[in-house]
């Protein structure tokens, strides 16, 4: 005879349940500190850049995409908008906020006006 469960009669369901003690990792959370400042970074700048624009901007992930007349303006403004964000430098303020000090970080000498002329931006 068949339940309204589905199940038969004669059919057993076991459910197994793991309870799983969970201890932080500041190893882990240390190390994924980086990748995450970068993709946040990364999803700001994407933010502002389909804001500026004034039409449809496919995105996936760390892509962009439009339709190939609105190229043009695209390619411009994710030059504007990177520059824009970065131009201010938010990792003194990133750096506050987790309490590092930032006379640890090592900067390089990336002149962040060049990047408005660069033919590319990120790949």
């Amino acid at each position: 005879m068949k339940l309204s469960t589905g199940y038969y009669l004669n059919t057993l369901q076991l459910n197994i349940c793991f309870v799983e003690e969970l201890v932080q990792s500041s190893g882990k959370q240390k190390g994924a500190s980086a990748p995450n400042i970068t993709h946040s970074l990364d999803a700001t700048h994407l933010i502002m850049t389909v804001c500026a624009v004034d039409f449809d901007v496919t995105t996936v992930h760390d892509s962009y995409g439009c339709l190939i007349s609105d190229m043009p303006v695209l390619y411009e403004q994710t030059r504007i908008q990177f520059h824009k964000l970065y131009k201010e430098n938010p990792l003194p303020a990133i750096l506050k906020e987790i309490d590092v000090n930032e006379t640890a970080v090592n900067y390089g000498k990336l002149d962040i006006d060049e990047v408005l002329k660069s033919k590319y931006l990120f790949s």
